[in-house]
């Protein structure tokens, strides 16, 4: 049964905001077109969420189970993508010049631009221990929707996935493709009674402008390190047309 609208107004929302998934987009159009700034919170680490308590939307990289470090109910939202293609753009868009690091993500910058994609997830492997972030690492949406309880499993764990498949079916109002995008802006803006804002003009400050140059040696590691992603993905697809079609 859909709630009513005001009970969906009166709760704070959280976008889980896989990184490369267009999510600065959905921000512009839909998260600053139904709050003010002094609404809107971007993820800072877990202590600084604990103490913060005026506003009423959480953006930022932020992984599912945020909603237990402050108080009120929380609806959660998100966007997925084609893991390949994600993965890629993740990659380049980390390793490309005129990317301002600092302190966190230099570190980042410094090792894409020493390792290839192919070596990437290998290179990366032990960053899941820091249970969220931006660093690239394997089946990284199944991981953000897994939630910080489940984030450091194994590339193949069954329990990463069902973790994840139960949360977006679950546990997630509603969430949108990138392949689908405007269908999405929709989908979630319908579910949580919001407007949808303009379109905009302006260039888009978190692209990937450089060449993204692969070869079949690096598809072929993007594939086999992002498999549940895959699994996650096609599961999302199927979700995604049967809301659109019977709205929860």
């Amino acid at each position: 049964m859909t709630r009513p609208a005001a009970d969906i107004q009166a709760s704070r929302v959280i976008f889980t905001h896989v990184p490369k998934v267009a999510g600065t987009a959905v921000m512009r159009r839909l998260v600053r077109a139904n709050y003010t700034e002094d609404e809107i919170k971007t993820f800072k680490g877990v202590r600084d969420l604990v103490t913060s308590r005026n506003f009423r939307v959480l953006i930022g990289h932020s992984v599912y189970g945020m909603h237990h470090f402050a108080a009120g109910e929380f609806r959660y939202f998100t966007m997925l993508r084609d893991p390949v293609a994600r993965a890629i753009s993740h990659y380049f868009f980390i390793k490309q010049p005129g990317w301002k690091p600092n302190t966190h993500n230099a570190a980042q910058k410094v090792l894409h631009n020493a390792v290839p994609l192919k070596d990437i997830f290998d290179a990366t492997a032990k960053t899941k221990r820091r249970l969220m972030g931006t660093w690239l690492v394997d089946n990284m949406q199944t991981r953000y929707l897994a939630g910080f309880p489940h984030y450091w499993r194994g590339k193949a764990s069954s329990q990463l996935l069902k973790a994840a498949k139960h949360n977006l079916r679950h546990r997630y109002v509603t969430f949108g493709l990138q392949d689908e995008f405007d269908a999405s802006l929709e989908q979630i803006a319908g579910a949580l009674n919001w407007t949808i804002g303009p379109e905009g003009g302006e260039v888009r400050p978190k692209a990937t402008r450089i060449s993204k140059t692969v070869d079949q040696d690096d598809i072929e590691a993007v594939e086999r390190f992002n498999r549940l992603d895959s699994e996650l993905y096609d599961y999302a697809k199927e979700l995604f047309r049967q809301r659109r079609t019977d709205p929860i």
